[in-house]
């Protein structure tokens, strides 16, 4: 939890970073004037790094209350700006580690933006046993060598990563949009081969679209009567959890969107970018899109694809799955999971 200390209410703490903003990015500045103009009593001593680790604080507090999204990098930038500003401390860098330590000691931690539907802990929970329970006894019979992962996800041009920093535990994540809020494509990632692009008056992935790309990557075989059957079998991942037992929600797409933000923000900042007459912008050629796709899922490392696997239920042992260490839901998963097992050995003993 952040540190003891007398604190202005949050319409003040607003109000103090709105009048930085608008004034040079100088917090010093915002001293002069909220003592001359507003009495305000503030000590004239120098202040410390813990205490400029509040004013850190107090910004992130801001800008997520305006649904902006914090990142890591921002933390570092506002402690090197703030350490400069207020400390005369040029040599202050703020590091990965120390933004370890900041983020540790003010119970901050990345957190994925949500919608407002959230199930409660329980229903979650018991969701997540089913779930793992239907997979564990039919996983031993699978051909791994015949199974492929697959999952839809949205690739926005505002900005692919949808984390920003906020309080440990929070439930309702919600982030700003820009300019470029409408402008999404809908990528379907299974292994690196072929691409197949597919144009969808809404842009994702309805039950017809998904036949047709069951037909693209699993042709039909013929045997000598002329008949064919695919004789696949579908794991369908139930409503509300795939954050937590989705191989790609888990590790994978993060480090497909980190390189693919690269790639789009370059976009958005170069000369290719069209604008209708409204000055909207419009969409890239679907050319581009699909190299931008292949170009970002070929980087990511196969470990980051073995370790999600891993996580998401196809390890042997329940303590390497994602959800038993989740920050919110771990603890109550781990013990109705353990309770199972236990139960079901009484059931075999009576």
């Amino acid at each position: 939890m952040p540190r003891s200390r007398v604190a202005k209410s949050m319409a003040e703490e607003k109000e103090v970073v709105t009048w930085i903003e608008q004034n040079g990015e100088v917090p010093t500045r915002a001293t002069t004037y909220f003592q001359n103009e507003r009495g305000w009593k503030i000590s004239g001593v120098q202040p410390r790094l813990a205490e400029v680790e509040d004013m850190i604080f107090d910004r992130v507090l801001f800008l997520r209350s305006e649904k902006k999204k914090v990142t890591r990098d921002l933390i570092a930038e506002v402690g090197k700006h703030l350490a400069q500003a207020e400390l005369g401390n040029t040599q202050f860098l703020g590091s990965s580690k120390w933004v370890d330590g900041f983020m540790h000691r003010y119970d901050l931690s990345l957190r994925r933006t949500t919608n407002l539907t959230v199930l409660t802990n329980d229903v979650l929970t018991d969701r997540a046993v089913c779930y793992m329970e239907f997979v564990k006894v039919r996983k031993d019979r699978l051909n791994m060598d015949h199974t492929v992962l697959m999952d839809e996800t949205a690739v926005y041009f505002e900005d692919p990563r949808c984390q920003t920093v906020d309080v440990t535990g929070a439930r309702h994540v919600v982030l700003k949009s820009t300019g470029f809020a409408s402008m999404r494509i809908t990528a379907v990632l299974a292994r690196i081969d072929k691409t197949y692009g597919a144009y969808q008056k809404r842009a994702w992935v309805d039950f017809q679209l998904q036949i047709k790309w069951l037909d693209l990557v699993f042709p039909p075989i013929f045997d000598a009567s002329a008949s064919c059957e695919k004789n696949l079998q579908m794991f369908v991942i139930p409503g509300g959890l795939t954050p937590y037992v989705q191989a790609g929600d888990i590790g994978i797409y993060k480090s497909f969107k980190d390189k693919l933000s690269v790639i789009i923000d370059e976009w958005k900042s170069s000369d290719r970018v069209m604008y209708t007459e409204a000055g909207n912008p419009k969409q890239p050629p679907v050319e581009d899109v699909v190299q931008w796709v292949q170009t970002a899922w070929k980087t990511v490392p196969d470990v980051v694809v073995r370790r999600s696997v891993a996580a998401a239920d196809f390890s042997p042992f329940y303590e390497d799955w994602h959800i038993s260490h989740h920050d919110v839901y771990g603890d109550l998963f781990y013990r109705k999971w353990l309770s199972r097992d236990e139960e079901s050995e009484s059931d075999d003993v009576g």
